[in-house]
């Protein structure tokens, strides 16, 4: 037990050393910037509506107004989850997700 204890000890206090090194500062704000740059809104949305697409928390991620989840809420998805299947098809096949930013329909293909 002292053992692990100390190991845990010994692994936190090398990574404080290392932390305000310059290579490591380097290492941090490359990796961050990385991030930043690589985020696609396709997949945020696309994972949002798998994940919590009868909430309709895809379409709160791209901008509508909060009554759109309230009614995916309330009808679970449209009808048991068919909103959000036809939803994620328009996200992941469509070339632009831009006309549906901010788009306040509760169907939001539908012109």
């Amino acid at each position: 037990m002292k053992k692990g204890l100390l190991l845990v000890l010994g692994i936190l206090t090398c990574q404080l050393m290392l932390a305000g090194t310059p290579k490591v500062k380097r290492w941090k704000s490359w990796l961050y910037n990385k991030q930043q740059t690589e985020e696609n809104p396709k997949v945020v949305a696309a994972v949002l509506c798998i994940a919590v697409g009868p909430f309709g928390g895809h379409r709160l991620y791209l901008g509508t107004n909060e009554k759109v989840p309230i009614a995916y809420t309330l009808t679970l998805g449209g009808g048991l989850g068919i909103l959000p299947i036809i939803d994620l098809g328009h996200i992941v096949f469509s070339k632009d997700i831009s006309p549906y930013r901010g788009n306040n329909k509760v169907i939001m293909w539908l012109k």
